[in-house]
Parts: C-alpha cells; sequence; structure tokens
C-alpha cells in the first residue's frame, strides 16, 4: 500500500509550505496545530521546524488526505510527542505522509535517508491512523497507551511498532502493510512460569549394620568330648605340650601320695617321713 504523493512546482511547494509557532525552548520543542490540511481542499505540504512537536494533554491534532509531514532538520531525535489526539486521515487515493526529510526538488517525496525516532503517544494520548504513511523510522510508534488504532496504513524503514507492554510488533524495513492493529483490545503477554525447582528427595536412613552374633563358649561337656578326640589321633602323647601337662599332672599325684603317707605315720605313731626320702621308690627296669 504506497502513497500517491502529487507533483508540485518549486514555487507552488515554497507558498503551500507552512509551520506553526516558534521553537518555544532550549530543547526545541514545538506545537502541532489544530488541523494541517483541510477536506476537498489542495495537499498541505508542512515542515516540521522543531525537534520535537507535541500534541498537547486535551488538545487535538488532525491531519487531512494528502498532507506531507517532513522534518526541516533531519535528526536522529526528532520525534512527535502525542499527549492529546492525532489523526492521520488519509484516503484511499490520497495517503496522509509523515517523514524523518524530504528530498530536494520540486518532486514531493519522502527522503530515502533521513532517520528519525518516530510517533509517541504517552499513557492518556491517542492515536488514530487510516490510509497513512510513516517513513524513515525505525520505531515508527510507541505506544504506552492503549487507545491506538492503525488501519490500512503502511511502513517504510521500520523494524517494528512498540506495544504497551514494551514488545515489538515486527516490521518488514523495506516495506509493512498493516491492515489493521487496534491496541484497545491488545493483551499483554503472559508472564514465563517460572521454572520450579524440584526439592530434594530426603535421603534413605540408613540401615544398620548387623551384629556380629556372640561367640559361643565351649561347655565343659564340648571340651571333654573334644578332648577325647584328640586323645584318639595317633601322636596325640608325644607333642612336648601334652607332655608338660602330663608331667605336671603325675607331680602332683606324687605329692598328694607323700602328703597321705605322712598322715598315716604321724597317726600310728611313727616318725615324720624324712622330706628327703623318696615315699615311693621306683624300682629300676
Amino acid at each position: 500500500m504506497k502513497g500517491k504523493i502529487s507533483a508540485v512546482p518549486g514555487a507552488l511547494l515554497a507558498a503551500a509550505v507552512s509551520a506553526w509557532g516558534l521553537c518555544s525552548d532550549k530543547r526545541d520543542t514545538g506545537r502541532l496545530p489544530p488541523a494541517i490540511g483541510a477536506a476537498g481542499k489542495p495537499p498541505a505540504i508542512f515542515g516540521l521546524r522543531c525537534d520535537t512537536m507535541v500534541v498537547p494533554k486535551g488538545s487535538s491534532t488532525v491531519v487531512y488526505p494528502g498532507a506531507f509531514l517532513y522534518f526541516e532538520k533531519e535528526k536522529t531525535s526528532n520525534f512527535i510527542r502525542v499527549e492529546g489526539t492525532l489523526e492521520l486521515r488519509g484516503d484511499k487515493d490520497h495517503h496522509a505522509v509523515i517523514a524523518g526529510g524530504r528530498e530536494p526538488g520540486p518532486v514531493l517525496k519522502p527522503s530515502e535517508t533521513a532517520a528519525w525516532a518516530g510517533i509517541r503517544i504517552e499513557t492518556g494520548g491517542e492515536l488514530q491512523m487510516e490510509f497513512a504513511e510513516i517513513h524513515g523510522a525505525a520505531f515508527p510508534i510507541t505506544a504506552r497507551s492503549h487507545a491506538v488504532k492503525i488501519e490500512k496504513s503502511s511502513f517504510t524503514g521500520g523494524m517494528g511498532i512498540v506495544m504497551p507492554d514494551g514488545t515489538p510488533y515486527d516490521l518488514d524495513p523495506q516495506f509493512a502493510a498493516v491492515e489493521l492493529l487496534d491496541m484497545a483490545n491488545f493483551q499483554p503477554a503472559a508472564a514465563p512460569v517460572p521454572e520450579q525447582v524440584q526439592e530434594p528427595k530426603p535421603m534413605a536412613a540408613a540401615k544398620p549394620m548387623a551384629s556380629r552374633e556372640p561367640v559361643q563358649k565351649m561347655s565343659a561337656e564340648e571340651k571333654a568330648a573334644l578332648f577325647a578326640k584328640k586323645r584318639k589321633e595317633p601322636g596325640f602323647l608325644t607333642k612336648p605340650a601334652t607332655w608338660m601337662i602330663a608331667g605336671g599332672g603325675l607331680a602332683l599325684a606324687a605329692a598328694g601320695v607323700f602328703v597321705q603317707l605322712q598322715l598315716e605315720k604321724k597317726k600310728s605313731g611313727g616318725g615324720i617321713l624324712d622330706p628327703g626320702m623318696d615315699p615311693m621308690p621306683v624300682t629300676p627296669q
């Protein structure tokens, strides 16, 4: 959808250019007039002399079919701030056009190199666009209000329209046509659901170590049975430890016999045996 801009002779073009007031402060701010062009009259060519053009709160500006608005000083910081109401009312045959600059010469043509900052609709502001063109603004519309409606309009050199929640409505920089974009029906993008952090699973309780079974002590009967079994094994009595045990047992037995003889001797009135005597002489073999 490309607008139709008529060729205008240089002298007539100069006479048609108008400006609304002077730039009022150090920020080079000016105010847009209530109307640019008129229905049924030749298209208006309107040079924007200030870096910032404003539609104040409580005011409105209507841009009629065929009107051509451009910034006289080409700056990337140039923009239009809408606090009230701005209406771009083109028609099928004569679009309303806003550009960052214009090509020199008698033919009215938007500059292909003049970049600017677009139209910013503040909170409480309103923009109505129909059969309109915006050239050279990377972000032609920045909406901080939902009262924005764009119909049958086109954008050249724009990357995106900034929606009320700050997200972009993508545009083709070469040329983009918008059939209908009504921000009154705009729903903000749903906030991303935070990723659920899984809580660590509790560790299973450690199983107690199996206690060792107590060592069973050997009963006297088991010891006697084991000893009897060992005695039957060959060579049992030839072992040194066995001989030591056997020798100790014989010595105890001899001592017992000696004591018994001494007691019997005393009872019979005899003397006490000489301790040096062997009470049980062993007959030589």
